[in-house]
């Protein structure tokens, strides 16, 4: 269940794991503590912020020995922890020990400071040791949870995280201008797949940007981990899904790489050189830039299955950009697909498609639109 106040463009996301993989850091110490602080005061902007959220997972806190009662997490968050402008504060993904650090030592008596860690037993939530902040703790459990009560359930909780990641990417994209408007979509048609759009996407910009590039892949190496497990391999059928999976080559230095390319409806498995290099009891993850139809995923699927690979159990799919393709029950359908994006481009966001036999409105071939759509595609299309 999504956060009731999902939207909310007060609430910012942070991912810390992304600031120190761009100075090659798994850790902050003394040595590198000014440098993520200076660098952190980019991705926190000056205006007001409802609730801040900082993304710990993959950070590992170092005791500071010679102040005794502190981590070296603390010289890095404690300027933005005293901004008056950001209400609350919430370090989320915490591991146990770093829960700890921050609740205990680093800001025990802040009442805008809360921990999340789901290693503790019970009050997965927890605010700093001694802040008298009731209110505010039942208000983040609401936003969260989706409860004022006590009870913590970590599926709400990571579909919170996934709903500020995929504003992040909406907004990189739109910052990007890489969803473009089409004045006639009756007349255009999709390479690989034949249905009709709305809109055209194209994520070059984004791969082109290299500050943006990094944070996907960053964000799609954190998904792969924690929905799935490390690939053995990651296959690319695509120019810009190979530009990705190079980026993330960067994190899955274990993994290597297949490129079956040149995929498309009429593609023939005499078309690809590198076969040899599938092989069945390894783990496979498919990167796609955009999937729209699902062609090339189940092209893929197929090259896979043929060479011994069980698709059902090893083969996962991450685009950073997918569509309303499924309907009504589109994030069932692509958890039974084991497709897991960034980010899904849906109705919602007025994104179309449709065949020359469907209405471009709700996708219907018969419904209350029909009558109209029959008589004349673009003039209802141009109506909604």
């Amino acid at each position: 269940m999504e956060a009731n106040n999902i939207s909310n463009e007060k609430i910012k996301y942070v991912n810390i794991g992304y600031i120190l993989s761009q100075f090659g850091y798994t850790r902050i110490i003394d040595k590198n503590a000014t440098e993520i602080k200076n660098k952190l005061k980019e991705f926190v902007p000056d205006s007001n912020i409802e609730l801040l959220v900082f993304d710990m997972d993959n950070v590992i806190p170092i005791y500071n020995e010679v102040k005794g009662k502190s981590s070296y997490l603390k010289p890095v968050f404690e300027d933005i922890v005293n901004r008056e402008s950001v209400e609350s504060i919430l370090f989320a993904n915490c591991s146990e020990e770093t829960a700890n650090f921050l609740r205990e030592k680093d800001f025990p008596d802040s009442n805008n400071i809360f921990v999340l860690s789901f290693e503790y037993e019970t009050n997965f939530l927890r605010s700093s040791k001694n802040a008298s902040s009731d209110e505010a703790l039942k208000k983040i459990r609401n936003l969260i949870f989706n409860t004022d009560t006590a009870t913590a359930n970590k599926d709400s909780y990571l579909s919170f995280i996934s709903g500020l990641i995929s504003k992040r990417i909406k907004r990189i994209l739109s910052e990007n201008n890489c969803i473009e408007n089409l004045n006639d979509p009756t007349k255009h048609i999709l390479n690989s797949t034949p249905v009709h759009v709305n809109k055209y996407v194209n994520l070059k910009p984004v791969l082109e940007n290299n500050v943006y590039f990094q944070e996907v892949c960053y964000l799609l190496y954190r998904q792969i981990i924690n929905k799935c497990s490390t690939p053995n391999f990651i296959v690319a059928s695509s120019r810009n899904s190979i530009y990705i999976a190079s980026g993330l080559l960067k994190y899955f230095q274990t993994a290597d790489l297949i490129i079956i390319d040149q995929i498309s409806p009429v593609t023939k498995l005499s078309n690809f050189s590198n076969l040899d290099d599938i092989k069945p009891r390894r783990t496979y993850a498919m990167i796609e830039d955009f999937c729209c139809m699902g062609t090339e995923i189940k092209t893929v699927k197929t090259v896979l299955w043929s060479r011994g690979v069980n698709v059902e159990q090893d083969f996962y799919v991450f685009p950073i950009v997918s569509t309303n393709l499924y309907g009504k029950n589109t994030n069932n359908q692509f958890k039974a697909q084991k497709i897991y994006p960034l980010y899904i481009l849906e109705k919602s966001d007025n994104y179309l498609m449709f065949t020359d036999n469907c209405c471009p409105y709700c996708n219907g071939i018969i419904c209350e639109h029909s009558k109209k759509f029959n008589l004349n595609k673009r003039t209802l299309y141009e109506t909604i």
